[in-house]
């Protein structure tokens, strides 16, 4: 990494890095696998120029590391908890406003995306649009839509995760 020593940044940062991270996902075990995850990747990765504040860009990738890891919980715990289908396919009113609460905080989650993000997010999830059309339509680089859709479902799929895990959230019944 252009003269970076992984070893001298885990010494210098790792504990700080824990820390942070213990605070995002309230497990110390969690935490210190995902610093080391952190680092780990972080010798995996090509050079690193540009990157003037190593410290900011340790934090942003724990940050997001710390997302990545409640989004794999909360899958995880949605398949653990599965109904079986003819449940999940039952409407009853307790189902239509929980998915109209969804609806809701999906609606104001797109509100506050910035406009590009939004508008590929628009296209390609709401549309049917493919990302390289979406691309082409609106003369940008393939990647360039990839991050912005990646960056709008990360953002829409917290909010509603945030909602369900409200105390005023109506959860549906199973029906069985």
């Amino acid at each position: 990494m252009s003269g970076i020593n992984i070893r001298e940044l885990f010494v210098s940062y790792g504990r700080e890095i824990e820390s942070f991270l213990m605070r995002r996902v309230g497990c110390r075990d969690t935490a210190a696998d995902l610093t080391q995850d952190l680092f780990l990747r972080l010798m995996t990765l090509p050079q690193t120029h540009g990157v003037d504040n190593m410290r900011a860009y340790l934090y942003r990738a724990a940050a997001n590391v710390a997302i990545n890891h409640r989004i794999a919980e909360s899958r995880r715990k949605a398949r653990a908890n599965s109904q079986p289908l003819d449940a999940v396919n039952t409407i009853t009113p307790e189902r239509i406003l929980s998915d109209k609460d969804r609806l809701r905080v999906m609606a104001a989650a797109l509100e506050d995306l910035p406009p590009l993000a939004k508008q590929v997010f628009t296209l390609i999830r709401i549309e049917g649009m493919k990302q390289a059309d979406a691309a082409a339509h609106l003369k940008l680089h393939i990647t360039t839509v990839e991050k912005n859709l990646s960056r709008a479902v990360r953002h829409c799929y917290m909010r509603v995760i945030e909602m369900e895990e409200s105390p005023g959230f109506r959860r549906e019944e199973p029906s069985r």
